[in-house]
């Protein structure tokens, strides 16, 4: 069943599957930072796990800058996301640094931009579409894909990025990388392999077993 727009409606992230679902399954693995951070692999996020790729994406969020007491000000001017974005850019990170070390307050001279929860649930939902919309264009078969298994990969493709989750592509050394056997899978509808091949390193372990789980729904879909 295609995801056929509704006049006056927003059509679903994922067809036949209610928005708050799809969100709080992403909430279920990311927390939600209003402020700029690193990930445990060096990408600067921000909100509910988003990683920001560039100092032009930084420029377009809705930060807000914040004062006392935490209450928004105004809007952030673009030279500030872009000062914050570079300043987080440059800071160490880890699987022992918490997103809490990255807080505007304990670094000197960082203002202390933020988005609010109104925005970050709507930035939420916008990548997850942009993400699903993606999802659409790689595989022209998506609608038909058992449900869990679309969020499954929904849940990779805005992990990983749309740069990163792709079949193959080439990195910035030189290296051919990608998801060539995950994504034979799935043409396949082979989701005993698509379970195997869709574990992630970098990530809690708990987040690909929950994964692994979707997929052996999928076999049942």
């Amino acid at each position: 069943m295609r995801n056929t727009p509704v006049p006056g409606r927003k059509p679903a992230i994922l067809n036949g599957v209610p928005d708050e679902e799809v969100k709080n399954m992403i909430r279920g693995f990311e927390e939600d930072v209003p402020y700029f951070y690193k990930d445990t692999a060096g990408n600067v996020t921000i909100g509910t796990g988003k990683l920001v790729p560039s100092a032009e994406d930084a420029r377009k969020l809705p930060l807000k800058v914040y004062g006392q007491g935490n209450k928004a000000m105004r809007e952030a001017l673009p030279q500030e996301k872009e000062h914050a974005y570079f300043t987080i850019g440059k800071m160490p990170y880890g699987k022992d640094i918490r997103h809490t070390q990255f807080a505007p307050e304990r670094i000197p001279g960082m203002p202390n931009l933020r988005l609010d929860s109104t925005d970050m649930d709507a930035f939420l939902e916008q990548s997850l579409r942009e993400s699903a919309s993606e999802l659409r264009r790689k595989f022209s078969d998506f609608e038909d894909i058992p449900k869990s298994a679309q969020k499954e990969l929904l849940d990779m493709q805005y992990n990983l990025g749309g740069h990163k989750f792709r079949e193959r592509y080439i990195d910035n050394d030189g290296v051919e990388k990608g998801w060539p056997k995950l994504f034979r899978s799935v043409k396949k509808r082979d989701w005993d392999a698509e379970a195997q091949e869709s574990n992630r390193m970098g990530i809690h372990e708990t987040r690909n077993a929950e994964i692994r789980k979707m997929l052996v729904d999928a076999k049942n879909q």
